[in-house]
């Protein structure tokens, strides 16, 4: 019998706002959680809630810090980080697009998140450029976009501190490829 499996993928690009000269920063693979499970039962049975909202975006305001771990079942939750740790609930900027590969139609949702200066932190440090050392973004599913409550992690990944400048915007798209197997 075929199953369904699903990876993922997460590209950041740094872009100067004067020359509009891009730079890929990150490139790598993310990590589906327990909370990625539920909410393709929800897309599968028609739940509202299985909609993706947008990201999380984790950051540091010191230059030298140890991450929270990433573990399936999203025991360092992104609501409850301290200072100097702090997060960012971004809603997607662009309407999802869709990549086709071999054999598939449209098997690759492109989700996609701007930050700017004008982020704010919903826990934590306030988000500060030149200071705030951006180290983890998680995809997320919300129940009321006004709200983080109902929030469910679909995805979620680490890499090298990006510190945030206010001369570039910073692109972040999150891809999650579905395959029968």
């Amino acid at each position: 019998m075929a199953s369904l499996k699903c990876k993922g993928f997460v590209k950041i690009w740094k872009t100067d706002k004067i020359t509009g000269k891009p730079e890929l920063v990150v490139d790598q693979p993310n990590t589906v959680l327990y909370g990625g499970a539920q909410i393709l039962s929800y897309a599968l049975s028609g739940n509202n809630a299985a909609s993706i909202y947008g990201m999380y975006i984790g950051y540091c305001n010191s230059v030298s810090f140890t991450p929270p771990t990433v573990d399936l079942a999203y025991t360092s939750k992104f609501q409850n980080f301290v200072a100097p740790f702090g997060s960012l609930r971004e809603a997607l900027s662009h309407t999802p697009t869709y990549l086709t590969t071999t054999n598939y139609t449209d098997n690759i949702p492109i989700f996609t998140v701007d930050i700017t200066t004008a982020s704010a932190s919903v826990a934590g440090a306030a988000f500060v450029p030149g200071t705030s050392n951006i180290y983890e973004i998680g995809l997320v599913s919300a129940l009321t976009p006004s709200s983080s409550a109902g929030d469910v992690i679909f995805s979620r990944t680490q890499f090298n501190p990006i510190t945030y400048d206010s001369n570039f915007n910073l692109t972040i798209s999150w891809g999650v490829q579905f395959l029968a197997a």
